[in-house]
C-alpha cells in the first residue's frame, strides 16, 4: 500500500509539474484517489482498504516523519521573522488573511448552519465557531510544500506568509478549543486554556530569539563530535529534541519542527553543516560513477580550454575520470593549487614568490 501510494503521488506530482502547478497538488490528489473517498467506495477495493488499515502505524510514521522534515526544512530556509520593517505587512496579512474571513464566517454562520447540523446537543454557536476556524485556518505544511515546489521558500514573501500562518494557527487553536468545549456542554476551563496559550506563545517566542543562539553555540562547540562526524544525524537529533520538549508541553509538533529548522542555521541563514553535507554527497556520487574529485584553487576563473586541459592531465595521472571543484582565491595571485585525495600540488604564484623570498634571505 505504501509503495502504491508513493508511486501514484510521484506520478501525479510530475503530471502537475508539467501543467505548471505545484507538485503537492498532485500528491494530495493521489491520497484522495487511493483513499475511502474514491477507490474505497468501489467493491473490489475492500482488500486494499483492509491492507491500509493493517499498515496504519507504518503510514502514520511516514506521514509524521515527512511532515516534521518538511517543516524543519521550511524553518531552515526561512530568514529572520517579523523584523521591525515588516510589522505593517504582518499586520495586514493577519487582518486580511485571518481576521476578515473569520468575522465574515461568524456573521454569515447563522444563515449557513442549519439547526439539524448542530448535533445531539443542538449547540449551533460551537458549530459556527468551527466553521469560522475552518474558513480562516491555514495549512502551514501545505503552504510550505507549495513554496518549496515553486522554489520561493527562501524569499521574503514566503517568510512573511509562513510566519503569519503559524501565529494565526495559534490564535485559531484557542477558538477551536472554545468551540469544542461548548459543543460538549462542558465548562470552559479558562485557566487551562490561558495556560496552554501562554506556553505555546512562549515556546514560539523563545524558539525565535534565545534558543537559536544556544543551538548556535552548541553547533560550534569542539565537544560536539556528532555535528562534525554526522551533520545529518545531528540535525535530526535537534529536530527530535525540539519535538520531545513540544510534546511534553502539549505544543504542536509542526511548530516545534519549524523552530528546530530555524535554529539549526548558519549566521548567514544557511544550515551550519551544509558545506560538509554537500561535499560528502558529491564524494558519494563520484564513487558511484567511478570518478575522482579534485579541488582546484585558482586566482581567476579558467577558460573552457584550460579546464579541459587540466582534466586531461589529471585523468592521465589517476587513470580515472576527474570531476573538478573550482575555488576562486585571488590571494594566490596566479597559478593553481590542486588537491587530489591526500595529495596536493601547490603551483601558485604566491607560493613561488615566498620561495624566492626565502632563497634571497639565505643568500644574504
Amino acid at each position: 500500500m505504501l509503495l502504491l501510494l508513493v508511486g501514484l503521488a510521484q506520478l501525479l506530482g510530475s503530471l502537475f509539474v508539467k501543467l505548471r502547478q505545484p507538485k503537492v497538488v498532485g500528491e494530495v490528489l493521489a491520497g484522495i484517489v487511493l483513499g475511502p473517498a474514491l477507490i474505497g467506495r468501489l467493491p473490489f477495493a475492500s482488500g486494499l482498504m483492509e491492507a491500509a488499515q493493517h499498515q496504519g502505524n507504518i503510514l502514520s510514521f511516514v506521514y509524521w516523519m515527512g511532515l516534521l522534515l518538511l517543516m524543519f526544512l521550511s524553518g531552515a530556509e526561512t530568514r529572520q521573522l517579523f523584523t521591525r520593517e515588516e510589522r505593517q505587512e504582518v499586520g495586514w496579512l493577519a487582518i486580511v488573511g485571518t481576521g476578515i474571513p473569520f468575522l465574515l464566517a461568524l456573521v454569515l454562520g447563522p444563515w449557513l448552519v442549519h439547526p439539524a447540523l448542530a448535533g445531539p446537543n443542538g449547540n449551533r454557536i460551537s458549530l459556527i465557531i468551527i466553521l469560522a476556524v475552518g474558513v480562516a485556518v491555514t495549512s502551514v505544511p501545505v503552504v510550505a510544500k507549495i513554496f518549496a515546489d515553486l522554489k520561493i521558500l527562501n524569499t521574503r514573501f514566503a517568510r512573511l506568509v509562513l510566519g503569519v500562518a503559524v501565529l494565526e494557527d495559534i490564535v485559531l487553536w484557542l477558538a477551536l478549543a472554545v468551540a469544542t468545549a461548548m459543543a460538549g456542554q462542558g465548562a470552559i476551563d479558562l485557566r487551562k486554556m490561558s495556560y496552554h496559550l501562554i506556553i505555546t506563545v512562549g515556546f514560539f517566542a523563545l524558539g525565535l530569539t534565545i534558543v537559536p543562539r544556544m543551538v548556535k553555540r552548541i553547533n560550534k562547540s569542539r565537544f560536539n563530535i556528532l555535528a562534525r562526524q554526522s551533520p545529518v544525524a545531528y540535525a535530526i537529533a535537534v529536530l527530535l529534541a525540539y519535538c520531545v520538549v513540544a510534546g511534553a508541553l502539549d505544543v504542536s509538533l509542526v511548530f516545534a519542527a519549524f523552530l528546530a529548522g530555524f535554529a539549526v542555521v548558519h549566521k548567514k541563514r544557511r544550515l551550519f553543516a551544509v558545506r560538509e553535507m554537500v561535499r560528502a554527497f558529491r564524494a558519494f556520487v563520484a564513487r558511484h560513477k567511478g570518478e575522482t574529485r579534485a579541488e582546484v584553487t585558482v586566482a581567476e576563473p579558467l577558460s573552457e580550454n584550460h579546464l579541459n586541459a587540466l582534466k586531461a592531465a589529471l585523468k592521465s595521472t589517476t587513470k580515472k575520470e576527474v570531476a573538478l571543484d573550482i575555488r576562486i582565491d585571488p590571494t594566490i595571485l596566479g597559478g593553481l593549487i590542486v588537491k587530489l585525495g591526500s595529495r596536493m600540488v601547490d603551483a601558485s604564484l604566491k607560493t613561488k614568490l615566498n620561495s624566492i623570498k626565502l632563497a634571497m634571505k639565505e643568500v644574504q
